[in-house]
């Protein structure tokens, strides 16, 4: 494998001192060490930007970007791309945790296979750390019509060339009135799911060679901050993805939301 290729972490926080610790400790802990880890912070009331601080003060691989006003997840992560200067990206939020193998075993995936793309199973941790339920993330096939049917890719293992998201960026998913009106009427303050529509989009315009690895490499924690919440919130998120980021019909966005719920609860309970 070649070191020369660098590998850019991109880590956006808003007050997770709770966690990032060991989500830091895990990405400078990497077998492959030719990396540079971009931590942005999205203006913190917590301890968290004090503990980034101080290991960036012992680990150069660390760039620290420390947002005036708080500006959200997706804008985050787009600093982070435009920051980075590594032929390879990679995501992680600051309160989940790497295997320290990870990197190594998905670019010598990528080496292999000659894939541009490359992501891996997750086990779920709680809050504490303890283990719960491995998830397998195995599909047929990885193309933008397999993506619709099953967001088969869990972000915090995507690790992909940079040059897959050239003109792409994340994006606040936009609402319509009616849709807005739903949203105020059932409290919800944020369609969820940036990141599929991230994927979305590098399938659909983009030649995306994917590398499949079948284990678990990141440890996905589930706690209160990061529920995503009701199953109409999340049914609602996939239908204003549909409708208004693929510009599918009305009943083409509905029959795609109920599908993919449908095959996501089968996989659960299976």
């Amino acid at each position: 494998m070649n070191e020369l290729q660098m590998v850019s972490v991109i880590m956006p926080n808003y007050n997770y001192a709770r966690y990032i610790e060991q989500s830091i400790e895990a990405v400078l802990a990497q077998t492959y060490s030719n990396i540079e880890v971009i931590i942005i912070d999205d203006t913190s009331t917590d301890d968290s930007i004090e503990i980034i601080q101080q290991f960036a003060a012992n680990d150069n691989r660390i760039k620290v970007i420390t947002n005036h006003t708080n500006q959200g997840v997706v804008v985050c992560r787009n600093l982070g791309i435009e920051k980075a200067s590594g032929m390879y990206l990679c995501f992680i939020d600051p309160d989940d945790i790497w295997d320290l193998n990870k990197l190594e075993i998905q670019l010598q995936a990528l080496e292999t296979s000659n894939g541009n793309l490359c992501f891996t199973d997750i086990q779920i941790i709680d809050a504490v750390g303890e283990k719960g339920k491995i998830r397998k993330h195995y599909y047929h096939e990885y193309s933008y019509k397999s993506l619709l049917k099953r967001n088969f890719i869990p972000h915090s293992t995507l690790l992909l060339k940079k040059e897959l998201l050239d003109n792409i960026r994340y994006e606040d998913i936009r609402v319509n009135s009616f849709q807005q009106w739903i949203m105020n009427k059932l409290e919800i303050k944020k369609i969820i799911h940036e990141d599929y529509v991230l994927l979305l989009k590098i399938f659909k315009t983009k030649n995306v060679q994917a590398v499949h690895v079948n284990q678990p490499l990141v440890f996905y924690r589930v706690h209160a901050n990061n529920y995503s919440g009701s199953y109409f919130k999340k049914f609602l998120s996939l239908y204003c993805i549909y409708r208004n980021t693929q510009d599918f019909s009305f009943l083409k966005s509905v029959y795609c939301t109920f599908r993919i719920a449908i095959l996501a609860s089968i996989k659960n309970i299976s």
